[in-house]
């Protein structure tokens, strides 16, 4: 005659996940499944959750809008006059195509500027004071 299983000996035991010797406390774990280790994966998952920030600053959107606008203002100063003479002096022929390049190369500068940690606060920075004035 085969031995019966007791109902208790489908079940697992609680496994005494830590246990801290300063204090009386002890956490227990009932989970069935053994934790798995993170894969390489799963590490990269967390990692880019846990910096989800803006690429850019608000300094840098400023200075992507004036470019932009600084570029437009060349093209603006471009079509005032219908008719260019070399032998006259012109805006459009002589100072326009000069404020369209400014207007590049400052959007450039604002895709590369990176605020100093001194001058310039985050918003990272800007929460992180908040939560330790509200504590």
């Amino acid at each position: 005659m085969a031995a019966k299983k007791s109902k208790n000996s489908n079940q697992r035991k609680p496994q005494i996940k830590n246990r801290n010797t300063t204090s009386n406390k002890t956490i227990v774990s009932t989970s069935k499944t053994a934790p798995r280790k993170k894969t390489a994966r799963s590490r990269q998952k967390a990692q880019a959750q846990q910096n989800l920030e803006m690429p850019f600053s608000k300094m840098n959107y400023i200075l992507l809008v004036a470019g932009i606008l600084t570029i437009g203002l060349g093209f603006f100063l471009m079509s005032l006059e219908d008719f260019v003479d070399a032998s006259q002096f012109s805006i459009a022929l002589y100072i326009a195509p000069i404020v369209v390049v400014g207007g590049f190369v400052e959007i450039i500068f604002a895709i590369m500027y990176t605020p100093k940690e001194g001058d310039d606060r985050t918003e990272k920075a800007a929460v992180e004071e908040q939560a330790v004035l509200t504590e």
